[in-house]
């Protein structure tokens, strides 16, 4: 064999693996919670706000994407890339998309064995931290669902992969830092965590590097690396200059930057919070990696003192930790995931570590690397295990944090904590099945944020379906009052006048404290409200609201 073809079979060979094994355990179709918006805004080359009826009337330029934002949860790149897939290829367009998170998880395991083995030049280490990353519960879980964090991994890995090449800086290498700098950013916002210690740490190590080996990097080199940072950055910043024209200037920076809700997440909590988000990271980890995988970690992260890769992953691990235990969102596990990269390489260096220190010791030695890839593999026995053991001990959904869809629809623990979703269909049966068994001219209210996953199901089949179009499905984000006022407020109104219903188990209960002169009935999934023998119902036209503005969606969001 080859050199080159035996530098390179190694970790071809742990991506077609990695990829076999997301293939496997796939998401069959729509998934649950940002997964299933973000097949919705792919399937339908917009975002999902654009969809509400109340902004419908804003008149746009009619071309393609026109109603795709750059709010931070909008992720142009990732959209036009899984809407570019679902428009040629054949199959299930919801199944499409998850194919297209395993193919990027795979790639950027790859990515990670090739940079333990740049900074290592062991082999197996490279593997046990490519299967350590591959099989942690954060990756493994965004890579069989639709997600942007396996493509924001890829687009991480792959700038570490060029940073730590070597100190000297080419055009070349400048050219792939600002292409892969934009694509990420185009991706996902945060990627910004990753690329500026990139470029800061390329920036040092280029001064510090031997004169006679630098190449003259002139104005030139710089103002074409910026042009290919904007190539790659482009899906964002004409999205930008075409939202603008619509929204006006001030209305678009302000939900591309973030604020104000970016402001209301950050800091973030002080003091015994921090203390908790701090502690729920660290069972995160230990749930992924295993004591055993975090002792390597610690032990390749202090072995790595002294080389100059080691300043930018402790950076990056840093930065990226720091932000994830301070961001105040409900799926803040999913932004442990840029740090968990680093842990994964902080393995493989470990294990290339211990590998060095039976040097003397051949046949320990030879037992020794296929024993840790087969340790790194052990969570996989542990998310099958650990659902099944909390249900027997009596937890639900709820009592772990995860919030119920409709009246049970979904198996939350199972869902969350096992990242093997072959055969869940439960997104599927509760977004078609509930849709179609509505009442006709149904109205159904959805509490914001609660109800939020409830929406994104049903909303899924009605825009990429035209599934039951008659229905109104109102998430009340446009109402001017809080929430539960505003369900109150319509129930009182239109109760008797159409088909009625709540979508969460918590909206009944409010409608029941407040007006005891309604009744409300279980259909399916969702619960339907009738009033009591004898009530007159008063039809106006509550239903008939003001045309909303993007300053309505912001002040919403706020909310």
């Amino acid at each position: 064999m080859s050199p080159p073809l035996r530098a390179v079979l190694p970790g071809a060979a742990v991506g077609l693996a990695a990829l076999s094994w997301y293939v496997a355990t796939l998401a069959p179709s729509l998934v649950w919670a940002d997964g299933g918006r973000l097949q919705t805004d792919a399937i339908t080359g917009a975002s999902l706000y654009w969809h509400f009826e109340e902004l419908a009337a804003v008149h746009t330029d009619g071309l393609p994407f026109d109603r795709l934002g750059v709010a931070a949860w909008d992720h142009p790149l990732w959209v036009m890339i899984g809407h570019g897939l679902v428009s040629i290829a054949p199959g299930d367009p919801a199944w499409l998309l998850n194919l297209l998170s395993a193919v990027a998880a795979a790639l950027a395991v790859v990515m990670v064995h090739v940079i333990v083995r740049t900074v290592t030049s062991h082999c197996w280490a490279a593997a046990a931290g490519a299967v350590a990353l591959g099989v942690s519960h954060v990756f493994w879980f965004h890579a069989v669902t639709a997600e942007v964090y396996a493509l924001h991994a890829l687009f991480m890995t792959s700038l570490i992969a060029v940073a730590v090449r070597g100190p000297v800086l080419t055009r070349r290498r400048l050219a792939l830092v600002g292409l892969i700098s934009g694509l990420g950013l185009a991706n996902h916002v945060m990627f910004v965590l990753t690329a500026i210690p990139v470029a800061v740490y390329l920036a040092i190590r280029h001064r510090r590097s031997p004169p006679a080996r630098r190449p003259s990097l002139g104005l030139s080199t710089a103002a074409s690396t910026a042009a290919i940072f904007l190539l790659g950055l482009a899906p964002w910043w004409i999205q930008f200059m075409r939202m603008s024209r619509v929204a006006g200037l001030d209305a678009t920076l302000t939900m591309a930057a973030g604020f104000p809700w970016l402001g209301q997440r950050w800091p973030g909590p002080v003091g015994p919070e921090l203390a908790t988000n701090a502690a729920e990271y660290l069972a995160m980890a230990l749930y992924q990696f295993t004591p055993i995988g975090l002792g390597i970690a610690v032990f390749g992260a202090i072995r790595l003192r002294g080389r100059p890769e080691a300043a930018l992953l402790w950076t990056l691990f840093a930065v990226h930790a720091t932000f994830s235990a301070y961001y105040q969102v409900a799926d803040r596990f999913a932004f442990h995931l840029p740090s968990y990269v680093i842990v994964a390489v902080f393995i493989g260096t470990g294990v290339a570590a211990g590998l060095e220190a039976l040097a003397a010791a051949p046949w320990p030695r030879k037992a020794a690397g296929p024993l840790a890839v087969a340790t790194m593999a052990l969570p996989v026995a542990i998310y099958a295990a650990v659902p099944s053991v909390l249900r027997e001990q009596g937890f639900g959904d709820s009592d772990v944090g995860i919030p119920e869809v409709g009246a049970n629809a979904r198996d939350g623990i199972g869902y969350f904590l096992n990242p093997n979703q072959r055969g869940d269909d439960s997104a599927v049966r509760y977004g078609h099945a509930t849709l179609s068994d509505l009442a006709p001219r149904a109205h159904v209210l959805v509490e914001w944020p609660d109800g939020l996953e409830s929406y994104i199901a049903m909303r899924h089949y009605q825009l990429t379906r035209d599934l039951r179009p008659d229905v109104d499905l109102d998430l009340m984000l446009f109402t001017g009052l809080p929430a539960r006022a505003s369900m109150m407020g319509i129930v009182e109104s239109e109760s008797g006048c159409r088909p009625l219903y709540v979508a969460s188990r918590a909206q009944v209960d409010t409608i029941a404290q407040v007006e005891p002169d309604l009744v409300l009935v279980q259909e399916g999934q969702v619960f339907r409200i009738l009033p009591r023998t004898g009530r007159r119902p008063v039809c106006g036209d509550a239903l008939d609201r003001p045309e909303a503005s993007i300053d309505d969606l912001l002040r919403s969001v706020r909310r």
